[in-house]
């Protein structure tokens, strides 16, 4: 961990406002008003309990407050006031917020949170029924219950989360707990999707790592190289039974992202982010590695691996050897092998391979499925026997309908 970076325990709030994409596509002058409006009456709350904001991701708002006590009392001034205003609101006007809260330890570097509580709390907001508020249990041991209107969901399997987590309902007030019973709540919940776990269950456990988009180091036309390079290693991690990656059309999506790492993680529920750089040039490749685990901002690796484009699977293997050395995750011996075999094939064979997947499956106009025809079938030319050369021409002509 670098020296200003840092972990304190933290009371962690989520919000968002439920339908805004919807009223983007309606009105988007009006749903902006409507933004504006939100962010009055939730800044003004979160100020009066002492909260600190931290960042607004679109309709969303991230905070911080010291203490538990302080997140419940701007949570439910929050949704009564709404609950008032929308009193006198048509639908399209009406303005309903879901909130999430969390008790736990945050990572704070540059002005900045971020970490496995984190992420936590966001997949808590995202169950919070429309208008509500649901917390973890850690949040509401850390309260008098005895002042507070709340029902458990019971225990929840949150997406990309690996143990189940038990959250509950927190009722603005006593009217408000009264006009829901237990079961009402289980089966709205139950319809929204949320997956509620018979107790005892076991859950499996695993890690999340999330590969983002290379940085291509070398020249623009090196692109279906950091592209191949990217799909092999996420191809190869989900072999691996104990580690969840997300897929690489959601990777895609922050090809050029002003985002930050931090909020990456939140939106993907990795636990461990990896960051690529790729120079290619003529017969060799170099790419550049740095696994940080967002539970501690701790670096927990930066190496360097070069060699032939041809062998590209036996780097990947090797970097993935490498990762799960580091989080302890045991590599079942075919595994291993399969990580460790060289690929024979014709490096500019493989080359030429990697171009034609990259316009079949990056770009995908008509164009460039054309031009890749001629990169596939000289990577056959070139070496005959090439199988994976053979399948991507089969799989172009497929969606040619040839």
């Amino acid at each position: 961990m670098t020296s200003n970076t840092f972990i304190r325990e933290s009371s962690i709030f989520f919000s968002d406002i439920v339908g805004y994409s919807s009223m983007i596509a309606r009105n988007e002058k009006a749903a902006l008003d409507l933004l504006d409006e939100h962010d009055l009456i939730l800044k003004a709350h979160i100020k009066d309990n002492e909260g600190t904001i931290i960042k607004h991701i679109g309709d969303s708002i991230f905070a911080e407050f010291s203490n538990p006590h302080s997140a419940i009392s701007a949570s439910i001034a929050i949704q009564k006031e709404l609950n008032n205003r929308n009193e006198n609101a048509t639908g399209k006007k009406q303005i309903v917020v879901r909130i999430g809260l969390h008790h736990g330890n945050v990572v704070v570097k540059d002005n900045d949170l971020f970490g496995n509580d984190v992420n936590l709390c966001s997949r808590i907001e995202s169950i919070s029924i429309p208008g509500g508020i649901a917390s973890s249990k850690n949040f509401i041991d850390k309260l008098d219950i005895s002042k507070l209107f709340t029902r458990s969901y019971g225990s929840v399997k949150l997406k990309n989360i690996p143990d189940t987590t038990e959250i509950f309902r927190v009722y603005t007030d006593k009217k408000n707990y009264l006009e829901e019973r237990q079961e009402d709540l289980i089966d709205t919940l139950i319809n929204r999707g949320v997956k509620i776990m018979q107790p005892g269950k076991s859950i499996d456990t695993y890690k999340t790592i999330a590969i983002l988009y290379p940085e291509n180091l070398g020249n623009e036309d090196q692109e279906f190289f950091c592209y191949g390079f990217l799909e092999q290693i996420i191809g190869d991690l989900k072999k691996v039974d104990q580690i969840r990656t997300p897929p690489i059309h959601l990777i895609e999506k922050y090809r050029k992202t002003t985002k930050s790492v931090s909020d990456i993680s939140v939106d993907l529920v990795a636990q461990n982010i990896v960051q690529l750089s790729i120079l290619s040039i003529k017969d060799k490749f170099k790419v550049n590695v740095i696994l940080t685990s967002m539970d501690t901002g701790e670096d927990k690796l930066i190496e360097s691996w070069e060699s032939n484009h041809n062998q590209l699977k036996q780097i990947s293997g090797e970097i993935i050897a490498r990762f799960t050395d580091i989080l302890s995750i045991k590599l079942p011996d075919e595994i291993k092998d399969l990580f460790k075999s060289k690929d024979q094939v014709n490096n500019d064979a493989y080359k030429n391979y990697l171009k034609g997947n990259y316009l079949i499956k990056a770009i995908k106009d008509h164009k460039s499925l054309d031009r890749s025809e001629e990169f596939l079938k000289k990577a056959i030319a070139l070496d005959n026997n090439f199988s994976e050369a053979h399948a991507a021409l089969g799989y172009k002509k497929n969606l040619m309908g040839e």
